[in-house]
């Protein structure tokens, strides 16, 4: 044999093997061989760490497959539960507006819920088809901007911006219409719209008429609350107050500023001027404004002018009306006026010196005013010729409006037209001596009607 066997110590001795013949019985007798305890635990481990090694790698495979299969059963669920999620949204967010314009029909501009009004109306005429109906749209929008300013007529809230914005809109939303109006009127209905569209109009006007008896002839005004004003004596001479060569400070929350008057000499009073200034606007103005009424020494001509401006503003232009009436107050037809801006610094029908006109039947004459004037003030003159000039007198003290220019050189101009004086008590005949005296400023929107026009 090429081996021998042997025993583990501990294990008793094999017994011999009696012969060649009978080896299988002799193995069989043999005493059972085990592996060692040690190399018996590191099979097992190992085949342990081998087994649970390949389950290991496997599982996150399987798990990734599963959940790839569960999203791609799951992805259009989700999109069905984002879709719904945003519907929902959508209509909450809709209904709210809706709401909202529910709410806000009532208002007027200034209001907060105004602006969702006038988006509410945008949105309806958007979606409104037809051009016929498109017309009616836009006649009704016409018509409630009408009503919204009627509305603030009656409130008496005047707010030149407002009615600036209200005039337009109606505009935009008349002219609307009438292009979508056929021009032939062939159909019931388009008769019917033009029909609307002229009664638009003359709405307008009764409430161009209403907007004036409410502002008055001197126009929409406000208080200057904050304004910066200066009183001093336009030939440089004569304290205004107790000595001081000017009197400035600030208006009150009224628009109400107060000084003291040493009157030495009554006359003096034509040659007081106050300047104010607030918003970017200086305004010289006389504090004894010109009535527009003048007439000569012995009494055969009087006169009047049109419209009495206390302010212009620099290098702007405006028209006067003279109607001239002699002693028996008759109109003075074809008579022959002559006009100067005395000051040397105005205009008079584009000339610097005396300027001719001459009346008409019924004793009316036109001229334009240029102001040019670098000094704050110009006083109009009128001489009538009568074999000879007379003199009939000082009829307009015109004050100057400056807007100061912004960084980005646009001028700070607005609906705004200027200020307006008023003092108490009335300069007009107070006698010499000490007086306390209030200016009161406004800001004075002179041409808001004109919106309406």
């Amino acid at each position: 044999m090429g081996f021998r066997l042997k025993s583990h110590p501990r294990e008793r001795k094999s017994p011999q093997v009696a012969g060649s013949g009978n080896v299988v019985e002799s193995i069989r007798s043999l005493p059972e061989v085990r592996p060692r305890l040690a190399f018996r635990v590191k099979v097992i481990v190992h085949t342990y760490i081998a087994a649970l090694g390949a389950d290991v790698t496997e599982k996150p495979a399987r798990a990734q497959r599963a959940k790839a299969k569960r999203r791609a059963a799951r992805g259009p669920q989700i999109y069905a539960r984002y879709a719904a999620a945003v519907g929902v949204a959508l209509l909450i967010a809709i209904a709210s507006f809706m709401g909202l314009t529910v709410i806000a029909r009532d208002s007027n501009p200034g209001n907060s819920l105004y602006f969702i009004k006038r988006a509410g109306e945008r949105i309806d005429l958007t979606f409104t088809w037809g051009q016929e109906r498109k017309a009616e749209k836009n006649l009704d929008l016409a018509q409630r901007r009408l009503s919204e300013l009627e509305e603030l007529i009656s409130e008496n809230e005047l707010k030149p911006e407002r009615v600036a914005y209200l005039a337009y809109e109606f505009e935009q939303s008349k002219q609307a219409a009438n292009n979508l109006v056929e021009p032939d009127y062939a159909t019931e209905k388009e008769l019917d719209l033009y029909s609307r569209l002229s009664n638009l109009e003359h709405q307008k006007t009764d409430l161009a008429r209403k907007m004036r008896d409410v502002a008055g002839a001197r126009g929409v005004l406000e208080p200057a609350a904050g304004a910066r004003v200066a009183i001093y004596d336009e030939s440089g001479g004569g304290p205004p107050d107790g000595g001081n060569s000017t009197v400035s400070g600030k208006t009150d929350g009224e628009g109400a500023f107060r000084f003291t008057l040493e009157l030495d000499d009554p006359s003096a009073l034509e040659q007081l001027k106050a300047v104010v200034e607030l918003d970017g606007r200086k305004a010289t103005m006389p504090l004894c404004a010109c009535t527009g009424l003048a007439r000569t020494d012995d009494g055969s001509f009087r006169v009047t002018v049109e419209p009495t401006v206390p302010v212009l503003a620099q290098d702007s232009e405006k028209k006067f009306q003279i109607t001239l009436y002699n002693g028996d107050g008759v109109p003075a037809a074809g008579e022959k006026l002559r006009l100067k801006d005395i000051s040397g610094g105005g205009l008079i029908d584009g000339k610097s010196g005396w300027a001719t006109v001459e009346t008409d039947s019924l004793g009316r004459c036109d001229f334009e005013f240029s102001n040019k004037t670098a000094k704050g003030l110009s006083t109009v003159r009128i001489d009538v010729y009568d074999g000879g000039w007379k003199e009939l007198g000082e009829v307009l003290v015109i004050g100057k409006l400056e807007f100061e220019s912004r960084k980005n050189g646009v001028k700070a101009q607005s609906l705004q037209e200027g200020f307006d004086i008023e003092c108490m008590p009335d300069l007009e005949g107070l006698e010499a001596g000490r007086h306390e005296i209030t200016i009161t400023v406004r800001k004075k929107y002179e041409k808001i009607t004109d919106y309406l026009e």
